[in-house]
């Protein structure tokens, strides 16, 4: 056991461990690569882990769990990277960094993504990725900091655009039917940096609490943030705008003027217009935001 985390998770862990590139010189070939790489390397692992799932969904967990094992320590902070090198490369940050990193592996995949942030009372805060894979037609909600997959088999739609048209009952319906490889809350474990200042400002985030969040706790509050709260969820992206609605890695850019994101040149996007529209935003304008004191200044 390490910090009440088992061996058997740990060593699964490191398998994922480690950069994704040794640099951002025609990052996006390069990325697809070493990502293809890893999953040609590790697909025997997953094949066993996730029998359910066909190679190219494979693919897809192996792009969230090598997002995750890309980071040797959880930071809070209230800022952003603002450079590709950092986007990519950096061994430290929190879920923005983590959500953006991932955004930008499933770019390179042909994935369509949305960068989405959660507030709720069962998760009050955190960041994690909306996607669709145009490929099988899977809708999926990824989050490679507590490495949670789940996945809309047949969606033709990103996890939450399907999500916010269905009727109540079919939400739960969908947590109900844990048989059909359809969630997957993965072990995860964290080493950690206090964040100095940013501490006082934020929510008290100790190791403990990180390492404490089992995956049985975890798929609890996802349950409750997305049916009996997903009301609130809505609230929350239409009240805190123009601050926090989903958008895709260009409109993020493009409205935080985060350079490496530019640099990168997003190919593939959620239409998160009907987000939006399920949140009662009154004006569609993802470019429009408040950019105060949003980038990482180290």
């Amino acid at each position: 056991m390490q910090r009440g985390v088992p061996a058997s998770w740990i060593k699964w862990l490191r398998l994922f461990r480690g950069p994704l590139l040794k640099g951002v010189s025609s990052a996006r070939e390069r990325l697809r690569s070493a990502i293809i790489a890893s999953w040609r390397r590790l697909d025997p692992v997953l094949a066993g882990s996730f029998p359910r799932l066909t190679p190219r969904q494979r693919l897809i967990v192996c792009a969230v769990l090598r997002v995750g094992g890309s980071f040797a320590t959880y930071v809070p902070r209230k800022t952003v990277p603002n450079a590709l090198h950092k986007l990519l490369l950096s061994p430290r940050g929190n879920c923005s960094d983590q959500a953006l990193r991932l955004c930008l592996v499933l770019d390179s995949l042909g994935v369509d993504t949305a960068f989405i942030v959660v507030m709720a009372p069962s998760i009050p805060g955190h960041i994690v990725v909306d996607a669709y894979d145009p490929e099988d037609g899977s809708g999926y909600l990824l989050d490679s900091l507590y490495n949670v997959i789940l996945r809309k088999g047949d969606a033709k739609a990103s996890f939450l655009t399907h999500w916010s048209g269905m009727p109540p009952e079919r939400r739960q319906d969908f947590f109900d039917a844990s048989d059909e490889g359809s969630l997957y809350f993965c072990p995860a474990y964290f080493r950690y940096i206090d964040g100095g200042v940013a501490g006082f400002t934020e929510t008290p985030i100790t190791l403990q609490v990180l390492n404490g969040t089992t995956p049985a706790r975890w798929r609890r509050n996802w349950e409750a943030s997305l049916t009996s709260e997903w009301p609130q969820l809505l609230e929350w992206w239409r009240t805190s705008y123009p601050d926090q609605p989903p958008r895709t890695l260009a409109e993020l850019g493009k409205a935080l003027n985060i350079s490496g994101i530019l640099e990168f040149g997003p190919k593939y996007g959620v239409n998160t217009r009907p987000l939006w529209e399920a949140a009662q935003i009154a004006v569609y304008d993802p470019d429009d935001h408040k950019r105060d004191n949003v980038f990482d200044e180290e």
